[in-house]
């Protein structure tokens, strides 16, 4: 009986060839991991709703971000400079208007606040300002980009 010596898959291919085989075995690999664990790309992190100041401590003056969380239906809304304004994230969802979520409790930290029970699919709008907590109102000026993500 002859024993025969395995040959790669590889064997008798360019550089090239080889690379884009590697590559498509490992996003083989990786989309099958993907879908075994129950993960969705539309499970991925919706984007930051900066103020108009910018999103994160470096920022400087006036900064602050909301982030919607999907599972749960919540919005971070997190003040990064101690500027004497709140945070709050103007948000629609499904077209419709939704309470202004604000973030009281100081520069540096964020509040979870809820939607309640959302109905998935729906489209959701968002963006961070700057306010004044007490009198209800927005900075003029203040607000980010609209961003958007998928309860």
């Amino acid at each position: 009986m002859q024993v025969r010596k395995a040959r790669s898959i590889f064997a008798g291919r360019s550089a090239l060839a080889k690379r884009r085989s590697a590559f498509t075995v490992a996003a083989a690999g990786a989309a099958l991991a993907l879908a075994m664990s129950g993960a969705s790309p539309a499970a991925a992190a919706a984007p930051d709703a900066c103020t108009a100041y910018g999103c994160y401590t470096g920022d400087g003056w006036g900064s602050g971000f909301g982030r919607w969380e999907a599972d749960g239906d919540k919005m971070w809304v997190c003040d990064r400079h101690a500027d004497g304004y709140s945070v709050v994230v103007l948000a629609d969802i499904g077209g419709v208007s939704q309470s202004k979520k604000w973030h009281t409790g100081g520069a540096g930290s964020c509040t979870e606040r809820s939607y309640g029970d959302v109905r998935e699919g729906q489209t959701i709008e968002y963006q961070a300002c700057l306010g004044d907590y007490s009198e209800g109102t927005i900075r003029p000026g203040s607000c980010g980009n609209l961003e958007w993500s998928v309860t």
